[in-house]
């Protein structure tokens, strides 16, 4: 990444970027010696399964857990100096630079996306995970890092004191950079308008710090070197309050070369000093080149440099909303890549809703970080500037809500077939041709005879594609512990059973399945009327076409969600048991009618499938509604969130696969060994085959 940066400059001036090119290719050579070196296994790793007993070092805390350097493993494993990841029963108040004994057991790497998935493990230099079962603090180091770590934490509980949540938690985000768990609802919303970064630390919070330090020190009459160091002393606290992120690094990186470079008048080559300086953070840590927040933040720069005044220079308009709509624009033309392949999100809004947004940003930023320090002293003093904080955070909420309530707001691309990626090379193969053979012609020629023989030959290739028929499908969603079924049979057609408890996990693992561009499903089915069923069914609101909402049991929790389907367009029918659709059979049995909060096991057979899901159906009453269903012939059996199956559904169904919704880290209690867990496998994908059902990768 940073050798193409230092490329595409090179092409603006050659000689100009020579140096750039031989400097970024000696660090990025360092970087891969040295990554190559730090890439032995681990000894704990070897051990998953077992019971052990451990002392280390805390290093760091936070989500999603504590990361441990080892001095002694119990049993002869010679795990001294592993950094080891602490999760399960990990007590509140462990700080870094806490000695601790740990017991608990090792656990493997998970292959599904997320912070414990194997790639983001090796990536952090974690060389295993132990779930803990006791954790006593016996000692501490003191260190730099540990002092951080407190002032972190003391100012979390200070503006954690003052504000509700999740206002306490948006403002840490967007004024501190300090990460708290934001809920999904919120967190779907910001995604969606393409404002999250504005609750994440980022270059440009760096630049409004320092252009504030900048300014109050200008009026004050300090000269230009003394302004200069003060604001490196500035953004250096901002930076290691924050946690150090790669995009603070970076930016701050950035302002320390310009400023030391002005004290004598020299300028900065932005296009050298970025590639420099990310070619310098691969050689130092040359797994942070895997971290998303480091692609995103040297691409989106390099694309801003590149782009944003290009962009703005033909735009008519207000400066002060056509420069950040700009820059928004070239940053996300950049991250396009990382953020479809990262995040399966790309907000279509995003230019928009931040043009309109960011104007705010350097007033929250200011009257956060002024609130926050002084409720660290005193909650009432931080009280006034916090609930100011608190009111421009809910003007960009409310930016936020209008720009993702229009219609295709986002691409939600997480599923991007395969075929897709072939087509698209296809269709620049043929463009780069057709540009070619019309080499004397203009350039808007050239440019619009490759774009349309591109795009013929791509959708040439779909075309084709299409007419092979895809075999049936179910995808156990991974969206926590409740339950959500993609049921997608080969006659065509997409049929979601309950929608787990979260909008934003859903929303998210739509987006992972269905492909790019895809908001419609022929029909939702609700078969339970808890709230860990049916809560995530928000996230179809104003976001996806429905044609049929089927309620096989009264949901009252779920009646508000129901009613924005049937405004949309969605038929609804209540009660209805049996039916007949998209070639598969439905029947869903009520064993206990008379209950307060019922539910349904449902039976799904036809088009190769034959699945029987759960829901939150209890044992005692699958076993009774077991003896309505005729004998299965191998096919799937999703459990509740409790992992149960009863014996006499197990003897009707016959299933070759059990699977059972789970949060990671939590297996549910009535799971074994063989049962398949979204909270430790990602989303379970199951194809219709000729044996029965078989599991796909």
């Amino acid at each position: 990444m940073t050798v193409g940066v230092a490329l595409v400059a090179s092409l603006v001036t050659p000689r100009r970027y020579a140096l750039s090119l031989v400097v970024v290719g000696l660090l990025g050579a360092a970087g891969v010696l040295r990554g190559s070196a730090d890439a032995a296994p681990g000894a704990l790793a070897a051990h998953v399964g077992d019971v052990v007993g451990m002392r280390g070092t805390v290093e760091a805390t936070g989500w999603p857990g504590v990361v441990v350097i080892a001095e002694s493993v119990s049993g002869g494993i010679a795990a001294e100096g592993e950094r080891i990841l602490l999760t399960g029963s990990v007590p509140r108040g462990v700080e870094t630079g806490d000695v601790v004994t740990v017991q608990g057991t090792v656990e493997g790497g998970s292959s599904r996306p997320g912070p414990r998935s194997l790639e983001a493990l090796d990536r952090d230099g974690v060389s295993a995970v132990v779930s803990v079962s006791t954790l006593r603090i016996t000692g501490v180091h003191g260190s730099p890092q540990r002092l951080l770590a407190q002032m972190r934490t003391h100012i979390r509980a200070a503006v954690d004191s003052v504000l509700p949540q999740p206002d306490a938690a948006l403002t840490l985000g967007a004024a501190m950079g300090i990460h708290e768990t934001v809920d999904g609802s919120t967190r779907g919303v910001l995604q969606d308008a393409g404002l999250y970064h504005i609750v994440a630390v980022s270059g440009l919070k760096v630049v409004i710090v320092l252009g504030m330090v900048g300014t109050l020190l200008a009026r004050s009459g300090w000269s230009p070197r003394r302004r200069g160091v003060a604001g490196l002393v500035a953004v250096a606290l901002y930076v290691v309050t924050s946690g150090a992120g790669a995009a603070a690094l970076r930016c701050a990186l950035l302002a320390a070369v310009a400023l030391w470079s002005r004290r004598d008048g020299r300028r900065v080559d932005s296009y050298v000093a970025l590639s420099c300086i990310a070619a310098a953070l691969a050689a130092l840590e040359p797994r942070i080149t895997f971290d998303v927040g480091y692609q995103l933040s040297f691409l989106g720069t390099a694309g801003i440099l590149l782009l944003a005044s290009p962009i703005a220079a033909r735009i008519p308009g207000p400066r002060l909303v056509i420069e950040p709509f700009a820059v928004t624009l070239a940053a996300q033309v950049a991250t396009i890549p990382v953020m479809v392949g990262a995040f399966g999100v790309l907000s279509l809004v995003g230019p928009a809703a931040n043009a309109v947004a960011l104007p705010l940003l350097p007033a929250l930023v200011g009257l956060g970080i002024l609130g926050s320090c002084l409720a660290a002293l005193s909650p009432v003093l931080g009280y006034l500037p916090l609930h100011m904080t608190a009111v421009l955070l809910h003007a960009m909420l409310g930016i936020a809500s209008v720009a993702a309530a229009v219609p295709f707001a986002v691409l939600h691309a997480g599923n991007w077939p395969q075929m897709w990626t072939v087509a698209e090379c296809v269709g620049v193969a043929v463009g780069v041709v057709a540009a070619h053979a019309l080499g004397n012609a203009g350039v808007m020629q050239r440019v619009a005879a490759a774009a349309a023989a591109g795009a013929l030959a791509a959708v040439g290739v779909l075309g084709c594609v299409a007419l092979v028929p895809a075999p049936s499908r179910i995808t156990v969603l991974d969206v926590g512990a409740g339950s959500a079924v993609l049921i997608e049979p080969s006659g065509g057609g997409r049929f979601l059973v309950g929608g787990g408890g979260d909008p934003g996990l859903l929303a998210t693992a739509m987006g992972r399945r269905l492909p790019p561009g895809v908001m419609h499903l022929n029909a939702v089915v609700i078969t339970s009327a808890a709230q860990d069923s049916v809560a995530g069914l928000a996230a179809l609101r104003n976001a996806y076409t429905v044609d049929t909402v089927v309620v096989a049991v009264d949901a009252p929790g779920a009646s508000a969600d129901i009613e924005a389907l049937r405004l949309g367009g969605a038929t609804v029918y209540a009660g209805l048991r049996t039916w007949d659709g998209g070639g598969l059979h439905w029947h869903c049995v009520v064993a206990a009618p008379g209950v307060s909060r019922p539910a349904c096991l449902l039976h799904v057979s036809g088009s190769g499938l034959e699945a029987v899901i759960a829901g939150d159906t209890p044992p005692p009453d699958q076993a009774v509604a077991a003896g309505a269903f005729t004998s299965g012939r191998g096919g799937l059996a999703v459990a509740p969130a409790s992992g149960l199956l009863s014996p006499e559904l197990i003897a009707v169904v016959a299933p070759l696969w059990r699977a059972a919704p789970s949060v990671a880290g939590h297996p549910p209690p009535g799971s074994d060994d063989g049962m398949l867990l979204t909270g430790r496998d990602g989303d379970l994908v199951f194809i219709a085959s000729e044996a029965g059902m078989e599991r796909s990768a």
